[in-house]
This record gives C-alpha cells, structure tokens and sequence, in this order.
C-alpha cells in the first residue's frame, strides 16, 4: 500500500539542491523523482505541494521568481514520468525560510532547495 505521506518523506530525504541561478534539476536527483512519479501513478488522491527555496544573493524579487521556476521544474519533470498533473502544486518562496546560513556558501547551497509537503 503506497502512502502520500510516505512518499513526500521519501522525497524530503532526497535533497534537490540547484546551482546558483539555475532551475535545472541536478541530474543526481532525477532518479528519486522517477520513482516518486511511479508511485504517485498507483495513489491518484494524493496532493502534493513542490516549493521552491532560494539563498539571499540577488533581488529578493528575482530569487521569488526564480524559487517558482524551480518548484515549477519538479513538478513538470514529475508529470513527464507520468505523474497526474493535477496531483502537484508548484509554489516559489524566494529566499524566506532559510535551513542554514546564507552568510557561507554550504548555506547558501543548501538554502537553493526543493521541500515537499501534502497540499491542501
């Protein structure tokens, strides 16, 4: 039995993290995204939520345009492997609600995420 909740948790595991002012998807992370399609494809109900995160370096309205591209880059790639469209949400948040400190690069790095959650 395939659970909503376990497959965001298996997303949130896999860290998708984007170069400095990009919204390609690192070809490492493309593996776990196939799967998660998969599994959305047997769990029709489920709603997902894909939001996009940036660092501080730039305009904090460019990051907030540039966290959409990316959340909207997940969540295009996802319906690609066959995941239903109407399943997924595509939300940018800019550079609000960092995890680490933008003040080092490996903070600004892991601040360039992708999070999954249920959406509402």
């Amino acid at each position: 039995n395939v659970n909503v909740n376990d497959i965001i948790s298996a997303l949130n595991l896999q860290v998708i993290n984007f170069a400095t002012g990009s919204a390609e998807i690192p070809a490492e992370n493309k593996a776990i995204l196939d799967k998660a399609a998969n599994l959305l494809k047997k769990v029709p109900d489920a709603k997902i939520a894909v939001k996009g995160f940036t660092d501080n370096v730039g305009n904090a309205a460019s990051n907030k345009t540039l966290s959409e591209k990316r959340a909207k880059s997940v969540v295009s790639y996802l319906v690609s492997k066959g995941a239903a469209k109407d399943q997924l949400t595509a939300e940018g948040l800019g550079q609000e609600n960092p995890i680490a400190d933008n003040s080092t690069k490996e903070g600004q790095f892991k601040n360039r995420r992708i999070e999954f959650s249920v959406a509402n």
